[in-house]
């Protein structure tokens, strides 16, 4: 039993440096995207509202460049979530920025932190509603074959909205635990 162990661990540390140093290197592209759960609550004027939380499913695309090693200029040109409560539904479209920080382990394992910054819009109940969004995320990018990863991470996002031709901008936080799966090609 105590050789199989021994077999599994040295297989298992093969596959590392097999797989490792491929992803951060500058001239290289990453496209893939995630799926994620989310969960917020409405503030309004600095107040927040206990009935206001809601949960969601979201799916979002991701390019990312990068432009030296470890350095990705990313961009997710859509993320788009439709929740249904009460009755009621609202769909949220987002366009981020999304510069990444990428800390190359010397392994398969890529642990990442990004900054977002982009826009906005809603509609719910017949309103338009836009705004800046801003937050960050961090995470682990797990190379799992030559040119393939699965990412893991939690993500804040501030998100902002103002009525079209109101003065008044509420908005709520945004905390999502985030799974997804991209490619790299060099």
């Amino acid at each position: 039993m105590k050789k199989l162990f021994i077999v599994i661990a040295f297989v298992l540390s093969v596959s590392i440096v097999t797989f490792s140093q491929d992803l951060a290197k500058k001239g290289t592209w990453e496209l893939g995207g995630s799926v994620g759960f989310t969960s917020y609550t409405y503030v309004y004027s600095g107040t927040t509202d206990p009935d206001g939380a809601h949960t969601s499913f979201s799916i979002s695309p991701e390019a990312g460049y990068f432009i030296t090693d470890n350095f990705e200029l990313g961009l997710l040109p859509f993320s788009f979530t439709s929740t249904s409560f009460n009755g009621s539904s609202e769909s949220q479209f987002n366009f981020l920025l999304a510069p990444t920080w990428n800390f190359d382990m010397q392994s398969n394992l890529y642990p990442y932190i990004q900054a977002l910054i982009g826009y906005g819009s809603e509609t719910y109940s017949g309103n338009s509603y836009s705004g800046l969004d801003y937050g960050a995320q961090a995470g682990i990018k797990l190379e799992i074959a030559k040119s393939a990863l699965i990412n893991i991470g939690l993500q804040y996002l501030l998100v902002t909205r103002e009525l079209s031709g109101a003065s008044d901008r509420s908005g709520y936080n945004n905390f999502q635990i985030m799974a997804g799966f991209s490619v790299f090609i060099k």
